[in-house]
């Protein structure tokens, strides 16, 4: 005897339902859209902001071109050489010129980027930083070999010192599987806390240069007070093993794959985070719950801006680059550049290709595994030395584009455009350097 056939599955021909409208269904019991975007939400909110993204900077160019065109048809040149003009007749900066001008022809922009998903996010066991009692929790997940991590550790102190009371951090371990030192290291971390010294251990880890290997991890438990025998010997037993796995697993069924990702009272964002971004996140979570918002004042008392080159970031960069923003946010000051010095320089760009380098990395989902160009050589009254950049930098955006494989795109932005911004990784730290060339 044989069983019966199971029931066909149908596929409905739709790609833009309504969240209650039938997908498929299995033996005449519909799927919903709803039901389907719910086992996907990050992901499609990630194509999402994609899309957005693509659509704002197009926009800044049709209005580019609606309100400063015909000013620059009229001379003659192009719009970059036009605003290059203006600007440095006005003594302005470039985008202070186009600033001006968007206000004066009445330019309102009422595209606006998507809200993140809210997910029900675990806490966990994992270690609390801050006000154990805070409303708000913030979630990271993070990985003790990213540079991006690293990079984040001064914003969140900063934020958690503005909101002492509205705020706690909870932060969980996602090690990535490109990353090798990284398990060993969250696995050691754990073993820390275990003698009540997580805290300080994480920091240790997430000091540049970032050594993770095996010595490193013996020696920051020792700097610390930390007795390094009974770490080492929960490290070799694979005591911690199972919590970090299930934070990963977490992590996982989630849906993440990047790090840092952070959860803002459940609200997704995905990657590196300014101050201000997470600053904003956090004065709107406590709207919805009905609490007060700390005035700009109260935050500064609370937390100020630091003006000094904390502890735990890398060397003094050269006197001619500014210093680095939050998270490679936008730069504190500006870099001339001399057109003829740049002309000059171009005109041997085999060479400078010659200086560069192109490790592969791991850069998320769609660029696993591709070559990124980072600085090898710097010649003394070169380019490179000009820019304030120095051997083993990563340049990794170039006017918010990743630049991938070649440095192609560098050299093009440098050629063509009056002013250039540049997001460097420099020993895990990111640096936004501003450019002027004239």
């Amino acid at each position: 005897m044989h069983d019966a056939p199971a029931p066909p599955s149908t596929i409905a021909a739709c790609t833009a339902a309504e969240p209650e409208a039938a997908v498929a269904h299995v033996g005449g019991e519909p799927v919903t859209a709803a039901e389907l975007d719910a086992t996907i939400a990050l992901r499609l909110h990630d194509f999402d902001m994609a899309r957005y993204e693509l659509r704002a900077a197009q926009l800044r160019e049709l209005l580019l071109s609606r309100v400063l065109g015909p000013g620059a048809a009229a001379d003659g040149v192009s719009i970059a050489e036009y605003v290059r003009r203006q600007a440095a007749a006005a003594g302005l900066t470039d985008a202070a010129f186009v600033d001006a001008a968007f206000e004066r022809a009445g330019v309102t922009i009422e595209l606006t980027p998507p809200d993140p998903p809210i997910v029900d996010v675990s806490v966990d066991d994992d270690p609390v930083r801050g006000n154990g009692d805070a409303p708000i929790t913030i979630v990271l997940f993070c990985d003790f070999q990213s540079p991006y991590c690293r990079a984040m550790q001064p914003v969140l102190q900063r934020l958690l010192a503005a909101y002492p009371t509205q705020v706690r951090l909870v932060e969980r371990d996602f090690p990535l599987p490109l990353h090798r030192e990284a398990q060993p290291a969250a696995e050691a971390a754990e073993c820390a806390r275990r003698q009540g010294g997580y805290w300080p251990y994480h920091d240790a880890l997430l000091q540049p240069p970032g050594d993770l290997g095996r010595a490193a991890l013996s020696a920051h438990a020792q700097r610390i007070g930390i007795d390094v025998a009974r770490l080492v010997a929960c490290l070799d037993a694979h005591e911690a093993r199972a919590e970090v796995d299930a934070d990963a697993a977490d992590a996982r069924r989630l849906g993440l794959s990047v790090v840092p990702t952070t959860f803002v009272d459940g609200r997704y964002l995905r990657g590196p985070q300014t101050y201000e971004a997470l600053r904003a996140q956090v004065d709107a979570a406590l709207r919805r719950r009905g609490l007060p918002v700390p005035s700009p004042a109260e935050r500064t008392a609370a937390a100020p801006a630091p003006t000094t080159t904390p502890a735990s970031a890398p060397a003094p960069v050269p006197s001619t680059a500014p210093p680095p923003s939050d998270a490679g946010g936008v730069p504190s000051s500006t870099i001339a550049l001399s057109r003829a010095l740049v002309e000059q320089e171009l005109a041997d760009r085999p060479r400078l290709e010659r200086d560069l380098e192109h490790p592969t990395a791991d850069l998320g989902p769609g660029y696993e595994q591709r070559a990124v160009v980072r600085v090898g050589a710097v010649r003394a009254g070169g380019l490179y030395e000009a820019m304030g950049l120095q051997a083993g930098d990563v340049v990794l955006r170039v006017d918010g584009t990743l630049l991938l494989d070649r440095g192609d795109a560098l050299f093009d932005a440098l050629g063509a455009r009056p002013s250039v911004t540049v997001l460097v990784m420099r020993r895990g730290f990111p640096y936004t350097f501003a450019y002027r060339i004239q």
